[in-house]
């Protein structure tokens, strides 16, 4: 399992945006750009309240920086649901970044779920643990919950625009 972890992990190009902040600005320019194409339901200002720049989780590096959308509901409660689709699914995701010294922003860890209504799967979510947590020992660090939180399966590592394409685009066949 190490070594396919490995492989995949390797394989992900560095994200574009070079500070935090600039990230932070993509994720709401582009959720902005679903508001107007229709495909996102929570409105503008809906989205600049509740995809915020937060301080880093206690687990991460005092330099590290968090960026939130949503609110993380692993109960998946319909009133918990900030970031919603046009046909009713939302998501909520966390990321922890870095800014490098050689002008790359580094993705520490994150976690993105897509709540799906009245499906099977009834969720996905795309997880990269933080470097060091106790579970990434047994488990590969970068994986997704195919509707299951107990399930894992290794996935690539995301660049996180990459993964708001998929909260926006990932429907359910019928």
């Amino acid at each position: 399992m190490d070594d396919l972890e490995k492989r995949v992990r390797d394989t992900a190009p560095p994200p574009q945006p070079r500070l935090p902040s600039q990230l932070h600005g993509a994720i709401r320019a582009r959720l902005s750009r679903a508001f107007d194409d229709g495909d996102l339901e929570t409105p503008l200002h809906d989205i600049m309240k509740h995809v915020r720049l937060m301080p880093p989780p206690p687990n991460a590096p005092g330099d590290a920086q968090g960026i939130v959308g949503g609110v993380k509901d692993y109960k998946r409660r319909p009133e918990s649901a900030r970031l919603v689709r046009r046909d009713g699914a939302w998501f909520h995701f966390t990321i922890t970044v870095r800014a490098g010294h050689d002008a790359l922003l580094y993705v520490l860890g994150y976690d993105f779920e897509l709540v799906l209504l009245n499906t099977v799967p009834p969720f996905v979510r795309f997880d990269l643990n933080l470097p060091g947590l106790a579970q990434s020992s047994h488990e590969p660090r970068s994986h997704v919950h195919p509707g299951h939180d107990e399930i894992r399966l290794p996935a690539p590592v995301l660049d996180p625009l990459e993964a708001i394409e998929l909260m926006l685009s990932v429907r359910p066949v019928r």
